[in-house]
């Protein structure tokens, strides 16, 4: 089973909501089939929700309709 090790943002692509945005947890892994689930029975493109979720998501992997987007995290500097 894959586990996901990043925080993920997911577009539900729900009809009846423009761009439904779910924020994961990133203290637990998401399981790719808890994302599946959340994408089922998608009827907008990619593109639409990429362009409803705004500059802060970069498209992740489209598959079949099903779009996951990972947020961009702030670039942090470790130097002391």
């Amino acid at each position: 089973m894959r586990v996901l090790r990043e925080a993920v943002v997911v577009g539900t692509l729900d009809p009846s909501n423009e761009a439904e945005l779910i924020a994961a947890d990133p203290a637990r892994p998401l399981l790719m089939t808890d994302i599946n689930n959340r994408l089922a029975n998608s009827l907008k493109t990619c593109s639409q929700i990429a362009f409803s979720a705004g500059p802060q998501t970069n498209l992740k992997t489209c598959v079949r309709g099903r779009c996951v987007y990972q947020a961009q995290r702030p670039t942090q500097s470790n130097e002391a």
